[in-house]
């Protein structure tokens, strides 16, 4: 249905904040994705200053027969909203820390960064992911595997309560004490239910961890992984550890010894004593010295640096398979496939994750989340600037695919998807039982499917 002037002059005069159109001067910035490849033009903007707007913005769109989608940060966008109404929540970024209690209540569009920085002040960290330039609501709902997970579990498995929008307009709070069911599947599931205006979470006592890289030559790469392998087997839970290959581009933005090179790498967040985690990292260093041992003591405010990922808007597509095995196979697939032979290949990184630890020894029946079983997750990264690279990516994935079929299992993990795969496999992200379950939630919360943007929960299986 077409908007009229009229209609969106009494949107505007119902909220606090603004109401854009693609006539309007802030339109393309309010639109744009933090991933490129994700080109949306909604017919309705509306920027939001509190839930009240928010709440005001899903009635207007009920009642015009738009869908809905959301963005704060624009990371992890699935199918464009064209022709609908886009919510942006990025200036809902109020964040308050309470120390006694060791919770943070966060709003909507707050990064984790802003989350990061009070807690940090009172020696409490979030479980956050790889980046704090997130947004701290969008990764938590899809799950939220961190440098922290297996000591302390998932992000989702870490909230209290969300203040949500639901289908219908109304404001709600959900928790294991009050909505109980869509708190349920709010945790795995949330941009289908509902708008989250603000979640309340749990912080954990880390004030400074034992983190880095390893970084050693592509020559390397097959002891590297052999020796990962054993050194994972029987390691504490207070450890969060990865491998990966990676291929750096030949621009001054990577240091001058990683230009064009590519190298495997060994990554890990330890929190425990220093002693212990020198110790782990010794050993490596005594079996092999690599060419670049960047771990030690940092603040945990400064975890962003294990990964290292990329700051600004990139044109990039990311994929996974979940693992359920470390074997000879998956490693030479990883070199084969994870390398360029003979020319340089779109692929950044492949890189696994061990899993397991507190997030597998939650209830399955707790939330929504299914993956609780992946012992391991490959995520895949690359660069798709133009027609021909999207294409030369997506062989390489198809190949990582094909390969790994007898070392995989058929789920996947929603915060390493976008794009239209991520709409695509909405439902692989689940398990049968619950994903009925939130067929079920769909029909009492979204009885139109208006947040059909983000994930794929139709109303009928």
């Amino acid at each position: 249905m077409k908007v009229t002037v009229k209609d969106l002059e009494e949107l505007t005069s119902r909220i606090g904040g603004s109401v854009l159109t693609s006539e309007s001067e802030e339109y393309d910035a309010a639109r744009s994705n933090w991933e490129l490849s994700v080109v949306q033009k909604p017919q309705v903007i509306v920027v939001a200053r509190n839930a009240s707007d928010i709440a005001e913005a899903v009635r207007f769109a009920k009642d015009h027969g738009l869908k809905v989608a959301v963005k704060s940060t624009g990371h992890g966008a699935a199918i464009p909203a064209d022709d609908g109404l886009l919510i942006v929540v990025s200036s809902m970024k109020k964040v308050e820390v309470d120390p006694v209690n060791k919770t943070a209540r966060v709003e909507a569009g707050a990064q984790w960064i802003d989350v990061l920085q009070k807690a940090q002040d009172e020696g409490l960290a979030p479980l956050m992911g790889s980046s704090s330039d997130v947004g701290a609501v969008g990764y938590t709902v899809g799950g939220g595997m961190g440098w922290l997970s297996r000591k302390y579990g998932l992000s989702v498995d870490n909230v209290i309560s969300f203040d949500v929008v639901t289908g219908t307009g109304e404001i709600l709070k959900a928790s294991k004490d009050e909505n109980q069911d869509l708190f349920w599947g709010l945790c795995g599931s949330g941009p289908a239910l509902g708008v989250v205006t603000a979640m309340e979470i749990r912080l954990v006592p880390v004030k400074d961890v034992y983190a880095g890289n390893l970084i050693y030559p592509r020559e390397a790469a097959k002891e590297v992984f052999s020796r990962y392998r054993e050194w994972i087997e029987d390691i504490e839970d207070d450890w969060s550890t990865s491998i990966a290959v990676a291929n750096f581009p030949p621009l001054p933005i990577v240091p001058e010894f990683l230009q064009g090179k590519s190298v495997v790498i060994v990554r890990g967040c330890y929190d425990g004593p220093e002693e212990k985690g020198e110790e782990a990292i010794r050993s490596w260093t005594q079996w092999k010295e690599p060419m670049a041992n960047l771990f030690g003591v940092i603040p945990f405010r400064d975890s962003d640096t294990i990964s290292n990922d990329p700051k600004d808007p990139i044109p990039a597509s990311v994929t996974n398979i979940i693992l359920t095995e470390l074997n000879d196979d998956v490693f030479d697939t990883m070199i084969r496939r994870g390398f360029p032979q003979n020319e340089p290949i779109p692929l950044l990184f492949g890189e696994i994750y061990h899993a397991g630890g507190a997030v597998e020894r939650v209830d399955r029946s707790s939330n929504a989340y299914s993956q609780r079983d992946a012992k391991y997750i490959l995520k895949l990264l690359g660069l798709i600037p133009t027609e021909e690279m999207k294409l030369a990516l997506g062989e390489i994935i198809e190949g990582f695919r094909d390969e790994l079929k007898a070392s995989s299992a058929e789920g996947v993990y929603l915060n390493f998807l976008v794009g239209n795969e991520k709409w695509n496999r909405t439902r692989d992200a689940f398990s049968q039982e619950a994903f009925e379950k939130l067929v079920g939630l769909k029909r009492r919360y979204d009885p139109e499917n208006m947040f059909c943007f983000n994930l794929n929960i139709p109303l009928d299986k």
